[in-house]
């Protein structure tokens, strides 16, 4: 049965009260779907502010990135041994500083260790 059909059947009254109810139900619907577009509006908005803080961070980290190579290449072609490799080092009270990395540190670090 149609809703045109049960509506022919019914009294005004009883009508004009499922049309009303109809109404209701259509209009609860809408204002649901209004809040939970307008909840994902505002997610979509907070998530591009923070998208746009995090392309910010990165930019500026490749920035840093980039001033340290530049400032790595200016230290390396001041040194003409290559990169700065740091060398292991130890300190002994007795012995005196100790240190293992380099072949003339070694030699260094190995007369200095032995015992005299």
């Amino acid at each position: 049965m149609s809703v045109e059909q049960m509506m022919a059947t019914q009294s005004d009254i009883d009508s004009n009260s499922y049309t009303l109810k109809s109404y209701m139900e259509t209009v609860t619907a809408i204002s649901n779907l209004f809040r939970t577009f307008a909840n994902r509006v505002n997610k979509v908005y907070r998530l591009n502010v923070q998208l746009s803080l995090y392309q910010r961070m990165y930019q500026d980290a490749q920035k840093e990135i980039g001033q340290l190579k530049t400032e790595q290449r200016v230290e390396t072609k001041g040194n003409n041994h290559g990169p700065i490799h740091s060398p292991l080092v130890f300190f002994d009270s007795q012995r005196g500083v100790i240190s293992f990395g380099s072949s003339t540190n070694a030699e260094a670090g190995s007369s200095k260790c032995s015992p005299e």
